[in-house]
């Protein structure tokens, strides 16, 4: 059985002024899909299916901002490369004891987006930042 925290999520990006940007908390998005390409003859024949391109869903990283780690000036920088710059998000599965299990799944692609998290006078909750990419490839 696996659980949602079973997996370490990694980002890289293509680019010397940035590298390794470590280990993520969170990972959504990365779907395929494709659009169904569909036929009926006439004489009300079954339907068929052809192949179709997969497209996919934009993926988004999240992680907790901490000052230790500088993460205050990495998320000024990459507001600044943003729709500049490519990179890869790396998710590699995890045994219960936390080593590597199977092979990583990979997604690349174009730096799209940057999200700070919130901002509250009142608030207490832990602030996170997101930054999303737009897919190109999955490995």
């Amino acid at each position: 059985m696996s659980t949602e925290q079973m997996y370490l999520t990694t980002v890289h990006i293509d680019d010397p002024a940035f590298g390794d940007l470590g280990v993520w908390d969170k990972r959504t998005g990365g779907d395929t899909q494709i659009a169904a390409t569909k036929h009926r003859p006439g004489g009300m024949g079954p339907e068929k299916t052809y192949r179709s391109l997969p497209t996919y869903s934009d993926i988004t990283v999240t992680r907790v901002i901490e000052p230790d780690r500088g993460d205050y000036e990495l998320f000024r920088r990459l507001k600044s490369a943003a729709g500049r710059v490519y990179g890869t998000v790396t998710e590699q599965p995890l045994d219960d004891d936390g080593h590597p299990q199977g092979d990583p799944s990979s997604w690349y692609g174009r730096l799209a987006n940057c999200k700070p998290g919130q901002t509250d006078s009142n608030g207490t909750a832990i602030r996170s930042m997101e930054v999303d990419f737009h897919v190109e490839t999955i490995t």
